[in-house]
């Protein structure tokens, strides 16, 4: 099977795609759904043009999808998770995406940067930006105010600034881990409350009294 193709769908209370063979998904006339969860290696096609709303969970894994066009009109995802998205270098087809509880970014090969997430202002849950080895900056989540869950920044080798600079409280703990060409934590400096644990590791380029400042 090399294609899906749904032009009625409106709407939809769960929608889960995994194929290996698939190059197409589209459904565009589908508005809203529960949760819509593709796993597809091959699929270089997604055209969910008109869809809105994601109310507990959209989840894209292992495709070969360059950018997020087909992702126009999303506004609001309770859960978005972006993984092994081996040829996406940023989420600019998500522009429209102003709410969201978490988001997880990992593991995608040649991400540079978060652009196309400037509308995000809170996160009631966590964020999560793991192994994204060419993710150079998060200055793109410039917006961000609040993490309610747990902010996470691990072992993405290229990231030279954290720049969170609205970032005001984190909820759930903080972690950066393994920043190799990390050179600086200036982007938290509007951070007042930060709740434990706060881990704090593997990053040479940072000195002793900025870690514990």
């Amino acid at each position: 099977l090399l294609a899906v193709r749904l032009p009625a769908l409106a709407q939809a209370i769960g929608l889960r795609v995994d194929g290996d063979q698939l190059e197409e998904l589209s459904a565009p006339a589908l508005e809203e759904a529960d949760q819509i969860d593709v796993r597809a290696p091959q699929l270089t096609t997604l055209a969910f043009d008109n869809l809105r709303t994601v109310r507990t969970a959209l989840s894209l894994a292992d495709a070969q999808l360059t950018d997020l066009s087909g992702l126009r009109s999303i506004r609001s995802a309770a859960l978005l998770r972006l993984s092994n998205l081996d040829q996406l270098r940023d989420l600019t087809g998500m522009s429209e995406l102003s709410e969201a509880s978490s988001v997880i970014v990992q593991y995608n090969a040649q991400l540079r940067s978060l652009q196309g997430a400037e509308r995000l202002t809170q996160l009631s849950g966590s964020l999560e930006v793991i192994g994204n080895p060419s993710l150079e900056t998060l200055a793109d989540l410039g917006q961000l105010t609040h993490v309610g869950g747990v902010l996470d920044i691990d072992t993405n080798g290229s990231l030279r600034d954290v720049a969170l600079s609205s970032l005001l409280s984190v909820g759930g703990g903080l972690q950066i881990r393994a920043g190799n060409v990390l050179s600086s934590l200036d982007g938290l400096s509007a951070l007042v409350a930060v709740n434990l644990p706060i881990t704090l590791q593997d990053l040479p380029l940072i000195s002793e009294e900025e870690i514990q400042a």
